[in-house]
């Protein structure tokens, strides 16, 4: 009975904050420099110091000077000038000024400026679509941090418990209370409960450096995610599967940058059949003779023969490229419905199982806390039943977080596959804040 006694009371001690409410597992006191990041906080930071997003949004600048070369007329006037002999005769006064440009008359500048045009749409729905992942990275990173937070804090619990279970049978087996044998299965468990510890420490860090990495903060850092009880665990969309697979085949920004380029694919075909055909110069002439000679005003038009066809190889790239552009349409919206549906049976099986461990297993194991507790006070369970019921408990637990992150993992992907991800992201003024 002392035996029980003084085991009991370390069980009564630490039980209750190892395995307490949900969501309420103790965290150490961080670091004073640590960076404490909520999701949307963590997302707001990615959006403006993630150096790979950055580099990516440059992108739109190269489009809009695209676009400004398209505007700009392509083909400035030439102003020719011949003097024969005005080095060597210093009495002959004859000249001849030309000053002509070259006139694109099939509509080629048109058909450069809506390429440049559908290419800024493209750059703009690519640059969406690169923030659309890296916010999915952020949001499931930050989520890992979290419940490996919530693990690791379990697992230390679970070691002191441990811990001092062991100082207490020690203490019993030198009293010849406990056997050896049961002293070795502590002992066993003890270095057990150390080892998922360093396991649960190197899952925190893992999270910590990438999220560190998302958010552009200084390798140096130190982060910890803040904010889980104010997640909303009950997220889920009012639309069914079909309304989602619609609403993300007109929202989604990598469908979009496909779309457009399939217009400027078609545009730059068309180009190309038009710059086959030639530009005409048209040259205003002045010329004069000689000394006392009238200055003669006239006009030149000069029309190139196109004898060699050198645009052929042009024109079926083109076509080709056009070609693969709507294959690419096709392809896309084809990944689209599949990522829709598959985020979507994801993200209702990860409910389920969230819903599963809430209602038929952690709450059940939080219940029998005090009944198992009381069992081995009274004596009714040896040290090895007490083991193996404990550790279920801490598999529950444990299992719950893993099952709360698959269940974040799966709404991210879900918000992700149907753009629903980036609601509030605007892009102009993302560009106007760099």
């Amino acid at each position: 009975m002392h035996r029980a006694i003084t085991l009991g009371s370390v069980l009564a001690t630490l039980w209750s904050g190892a395995l307490g409410a949900q969501g309420t597992a103790p965290w150490q006191e961080p670091p004073s420099d640590t960076t404490a990041l909520t999701v949307d906080e963590a997302r707001r930071l990615a959006l403006h110091q993630n150096p790979a997003l950055l580099a990516d949004l440059q992108r739109l600048g190269a489009a809009a000077a695209d676009l400004r070369t398209a505007q700009t007329y392509p083909f400035n006037p030439a102003l020719e000038i011949e003097a024969p002999g005005s080095f060597t005769d210093r009495t002959d006064d004859r000249y001849e000024i030309r000053l002509g440009q070259d006139i694109e008359w099939a509509g080629q500048r048109g058909l450069r400026i809506d390429a440049a045009e559908a290419g800024v749409t493209a750059a703009q729905a690519g640059a969406l679509d690169d923030v659309r992942v890296v916010l999915a990275d952020v949001e499931r990173t930050w989520f890992s941090l979290a419940s490996a937070g919530r693990r690791l804090a379990v697992a230390t619990d679970i070691r002191m418990l441990n811990d001092r279970l062991l100082d207490a049978v020690r203490v019993q087996l030198a009293e010849g209370e406990v056997s050896l044998l049961q002293a070795n299965l502590l002992e066993i468990e003890a270095a057990r409960a150390r080892a998922r510890v360093l396991a649960a420490h190197r899952e925190v860090v893992e999270a910590e450096l990438a999220l560190i990495r998302l958010t552009g903060l200084p390798a140096s850092s130190t982060v910890r995610a803040v904010g889980i009880d104010s997640v909303d665990s009950n997220w889920g969309p009012s639309a069914s599967l079909p309304e989602l697979s619609l609403f993300a085949l007109d929202h989604r920004p990598d469908l979009l940058a496909a779309r457009a380029g399939v217009d400027r694919a078609e545009s730059l075909r068309s180009l190309a059949t038009r710059e086959a055909l030639p530009n005409v110069r048209i040259s205003g002439i002045a010329d004069r003779e000689g000394t006392g000679a009238p200055t003669r005003f006239g006009l030149a038009l000069t029309v190139p023969v196109p004898l060699f066809d050198r645009n052929q190889g042009p024109r079926a790239r083109r076509v080709v490229e056009a070609n693969g552009a709507a294959m690419t349409v096709e392809a896309t919206e084809l990944r689209v419905r599949t990522e829709v549906a598959d985020a979507y049976r994801a993200w209702q099986a990860a409910g389920q199982e969230v819903g599963l461990f809430e209602r038929g297993v952690v709450a059940p194991a939080r219940e029998n806390q005090q009944l198992l507790e009381t069992a081995y006070q009274e004596g009714k369970l040896d040290l090895a039943t007490l083991l193996l019921l404990r550790n279920q408990l801490l598999d529950a637990e444990m299992g719950y977080w893993d099952a709360w992150e698959r269940q974040h993992h799966a709404e991210v992907a879900l918000r992700s596959a149907t753009a629903i991800l980036l609601a509030d992201i605007d892009l102009d003024l993302l560009e106007t804040s760099r």
